[in-house]
């Protein structure tokens, strides 16, 4: 019983690692928490499997881009995000040219 109550433990704790997807990012967004959905991303991008999908720089560049409004930043950050939310949009057309995801949000 023991053995089994570590390996449930185990697979969940695993589970709760890896088991981050553009769902749970996108629901970060759309909430508003800006910061939870920023490592979120940057986490997500870091596996060459997600790096390989236009989704995920979609909402690196829209995250980047909203967490630079944040008015406790300094004006260097915010730059520096708007730069890499900005190079993020840019991967995401290079990806995806009929870029689908642009087009639904008007931008």
């Amino acid at each position: 019983m023991n053995k089994f109550f570590l390996l449930l433990a185990f697979s969940l704790v695993m589970t709760a690692t890896y088991a981050q997807d553009i769902k749970e990012i996108r629901n970060f967004t759309l909430l508003g928490q800006t910061q939870k959905a920023k490592d979120l991303i940057d986490k997500y991008l870091a596996v060459p499997k997600n790096a390989a999908k236009a989704e995920g720089w979609y909402y690196k560049g829209f995250i980047y881009n909203q967490s630079s409004k944040d008015s406790t930043k300094s004006l260097a950050e915010s730059a520096a995000m708007k730069a890499t939310a900005f190079e993020a949009l840019k991967k995401y057309r290079e990806m995806d040219p009929k870029a689908e995801l642009l087009a639904k949000q008007n931008n």
